[in-house]
């Protein structure tokens, strides 16, 4: 009998490890984590080199801030007759540089452009505007591009049409 107990045991012992062998999933380790080369580099000194600073420390402004350039914009645009007639409207981006000496260069439309009559007014408005204080790095004046939206709405212009007359 001790003969057979110890036989069971030693089955049961074997059996056990056979299902524990069955059982046991083997997990390969994860591999080691890679690290993508990464260059940091200062923006702003490569945006120097480059002659135009798109982020400046002090950035380049319309004399009178945005308040005066709504009102400059207002006042001055002419909305194409085009545009008028088509009842086209909508959102110009307008992107230039504004020169260490306050005038601006590389006016181009950036996205979004309407209507060509549209664009050619909006370019045509920027070119227009009064010298703006210069965008600064580190205490001098430098290149520094704006991006600006312009957006073009027909509606209430602020004239007063003469009423139709009635025969």
């Amino acid at each position: 009998m001790i003969l057979k107990n110890a036989l069971l045991a030693i089955c049961l012992l074997f059996l056990g490890t056979g299902i524990a062998q069955e059982t046991e999933i083997v997990v390969p380790p994860p591999p080691p984590p890679s690290t993508p080369s990464i260059k940091v580099t200062d923006q702003r000194a490569s945006d120097i080199k480059m002659g135009v600073t798109d982020f400046p420390d002090v950035g380049a402004e319309f004399p009178g801030g945005v308040k005066a350039l709504k009102t400059y914009i207002q006042n001055n645009v002419q909305y194409p007759i085009d545009a008028i007639e088509k009842n086209i409207q909508g959102r110009v981006y307008i992107t230039f540089i504004v020169e260490p000496d306050g005038s601006l260069s590389g006016i181009e439309v950036m996205r979004g452009g309407i209507s060509p009559s549209i664009n050619k007014e909006a370019i045509r408005l920027i070119h227009t505007m009064p010298n703006w204080i210069p965008g600064e790095v580190d205490g001098k004046m430098v290149r520094s591009r704006c991006r600006l939206p312009i957006t073009f709405t027909l509606g209430n212009t602020g004239k007063e049409e003469a009423p139709e007359k009635k025969h």
